[in-house]
């Protein structure tokens, strides 16, 4: 029986995980399209959706493709677009857990690393609005491409298909071979040269977006170099942490104190075991700010699924300070309390829920 389960552990943690998440976000599979999605369906609809539009996003792989995909399959039955989405984040789990295989030798931090990845209520959008597909497929192919990257130690090949994908996909991959150095950087297992052709295809892809698209126009994307961006720093610090937009003392009091209960537990975890494994936590920390580090700089657009990429980073944080099996089960039950009370919060206060549902009532 042990070893049955050691044989299909990684398939059984990720469909249980799977699964819960699929329960906890089970009224965002009938979310109507709304905004961008009204959008890229027109230009599916005229027969053009290849089309590049100056000064507009142009994500072949996420929005042309898959709207594509999507009308072809199931022409506006919403149902199949979220479908679609949430596969390829049940494949994108997958991934995160072999990651962080090779960062954990307990197969339990494997597991509560995927487990807070997955249930960390910043990124609803994800589920809730279709058009966050470009977030859903760059998470997708960044993660398989890294898990690629470090499985094959002398060849790239697949990786570097998976980072073309992923860069047709989000121009966020842009960030991929700067994690790629800092991976270096701290466990040196991999050759730098090995990150060079990822560094060639971005600069190309810069080129091609620079002067063929162009950049988004718009003021809510102006970048702001000062003092503001610790400020925003915070802010996403608090998203990453599982802590929803919005509440505060007066509005949801009980999902700021179950947030600190968790914060709690961090803390005496990383007092208990004086701060061991240092070079695992910086490299989650670099891990996080380099994922969203082009964010940090708009703090006149700041979006709590922008962190679909950095929150691999605060997961594996978190997983390599909780040793104590007793307080990992309290940690988890918590947290996952928090994302259901903090969904439950976000489905009455949160634009993205209100102007395409409407309040969608309590768990």
């Amino acid at each position: 029986m042990k070893n049955w389960f050691r044989k299909y552990q990684s398939i059984l943690s990720v469909s249980v995980i799977s699964v819960l998440t699929a329960f906890v976000y089970r009224n965002s599979f009938t979310s109507p399209f709304f905004q961008d999605d009204k959008f890229h369906l027109s230009l599916v609809a005229r027969g053009n959706p290849w089309e590049i539009i100056p000064n507009f996003p142009y994500r072949p792989i996420s929005i042309q493709f898959f709207y594509t995909l999507g009308h072809i399959l199931f022409n506006n039955n919403v149902f199949g677009y979220h479908l679609i989405l949430f596969l390829a984040f049940v494949i994108t789990l997958w991934f995160i857990y072999k990651i962080s295989q090779y960062f954990f030798d307990n197969p339990l931090k494997v597991f509560v690393s995927t487990f807070i990845y997955a249930l960390n209520v910043s990124i609803f959008a994800n589920f809730y609005w279709i058009a966050v597909s470009y977030f859903v497929f760059a998470a997708l192919f960044i993660f398989s491409a890294l898990y690629f990257y470090l499985r094959n130690k002398k060849k790239s090949a697949i990786s570097i298909a998976l980072f073309i994908l992923a860069l047709l996909s989000n121009e966020i991959a842009l960030i991929f071979p700067v994690i790629l150095v800092a991976y270096w950087f701290f466990y040196r297992d991999q050759k730098l040269i090995k990150a060079i052709p990822y560094f060639v295809l971005s600069m190309i892809f810069l080129i091609f977006r620079y002067t063929v698209v162009g950049l988004p126009k718009s003021s809510d994307y102006q970048i702001v170099v000062n003092l503001q961006i610790f400020e925003t720093l915070r802010w996403y610090f608090l998203r990453g942490s599982n802590l929803p937009e919005g509440v505060n003392r007066s509005q949801g009091f009980s999902i700021l104190l179950m947030w600190t209960l968790n914060m709690g537990i961090l803390v005496f975890s990383m007092v208990r075991s004086k701060f061991q494994e240092f070079k695992m936590a910086l490299f989650s920390i670099i891990w996080f700010v380099i994922g969203a580090l082009p964010f940090f700089f708009l703090p006149n657009h700041m979006s709590s699924y922008y962190l679909t990429i950095s929150l691999l980073g605060v997961s594996m944080f978190i997983s390599n300070y909780l040793e104590n099996k007793k307080l990992i089960v309290i940690f988890c039950l918590t947290y996952l309390l928090l994302t259901i009370f903090g969904l439950n919060f976000l489905s009455q206060t949160h634009w993205i829920i209100l102007k395409n549902t409407g309040p969608i009532g309590k768990f």
